[in-house]
């Protein structure tokens, strides 16, 4: 997520990639879900026809985009709020980001997510790191405007007891994170949706010369 300084027009964008297994079937027949509740805000989805997953990538009136990354971790339990309705529920009832922490620790989860959560209203963004048994929130560094998350704990105390699926997955992550974080460096004039592309494609090694 970029915004101010870091952004070309000084305008907020939430940019995600797609990593999970559904790629190559689930844009096979792409699908924008739009919500109007009984009760709470009017709310949208980006999905694939059949599948009711508001966590992937989810907006609501009030400026609210969420961006669900998968985490692993040994805490998890079979009492918590699912991902899907955890998603459901912050772009129904939350208009700013402190309405999205007052939601998500009320919640909780059952699983292990990091959320990338930013509000076009206030120009800011931040991420939820869930397990099954606790909820953290990671801001911006100090002056920074961009925020950026992959698929490992930034929060230091649910880090303890994150599982590595293997040693790629930690380079992986970590390289892609770097890369991304690094990437206001290399565009002093701030980045615009087509900086933004290029970055969530981007498979450069940190280390190398560009």
């Amino acid at each position: 997520v970029t915004w101010g300084a870091a952004s070309a027009d000084g305008q907020l964008r939430h940019a995600r990639n797609f990593d999970f297994p559904g790629a190559g079937i689930w844009d096979r027949r792409p699908t924008v879900v739009l919500c109007e509740p009984d009760e709470g805000l009017r709310y949208g989805f980006v999905s694939t026809r059949g599948a009711d997953v508001p966590g992937v990538t989810a907006f609501n009136e009030a400026g609210i985009s969420i961006t669900a990354h998968t985490r692993f971790h040994r805490d998890v339990n079979f009492d918590g709020v699912g991902i899907i309705d955890f998603g459901h529920e912050l772009v129904r009832r939350c208009a700013t980001l402190d309405d999205v922490r007052r939601v998500a620790a009320e919640l909780g989860t059952a699983s292990t997510w990091g959320m990338m959560v930013s509000s076009a209203s206030e120009q800011r963004a931040m991420v939820i790191e869930t397990t099954g048994s606790d909820v953290a929130f990671v801001s911006p560094s100090a002056g920074a405007e961009h925020l950026v998350t992959t698929n490992r704990y930034a929060d230091p105390r649910l880090a303890v007891g994150e599982v590595d699926t293997s040693p790629s997955f930690v380079i992986d992550s970590n390289a892609r994170f770097q890369r991304a974080h690094e990437t206001v460096e290399r565009h002093p004039g701030g980045l615009a949706r087509t900086e933004l592309q290029r970055v969530l494609a981007d498979t450069g090694d940190p280390g190398a010369p560009d």
